[in-house]
């Protein structure tokens, strides 16, 4: 099997290897196994929302909230 080396920081090995299953397991193993919520969303794609804070929506989500 082909493989890469890739550089992480201290702490991110720390979480890959306190998810390992056992000791044996190996940080490939985690990380195929692992899930993702998905791509983090972009400032603009949260502003075109209809609930973004500045949309009307938002706007009557703060003040409902507030009385």
């Amino acid at each position: 099997m082909t493989t890469k080396t890739v550089e992480l920081e201290m702490d991110a090995v720390a979480k890959l290897e306190a998810a390992r299953w056992s000791a044996g397991e190996s940080l490939s193993a985690v990380v195929r196994r692992a899930t993702f919520t998905g791509k983090p969303h972009l400032a603009r794609e949260l502003l075109a929302r209809e609930d973004a804070p500045g949309s009307q929506q938002g706007l009557d989500a703060v003040f409902v909230a507030n009385g």
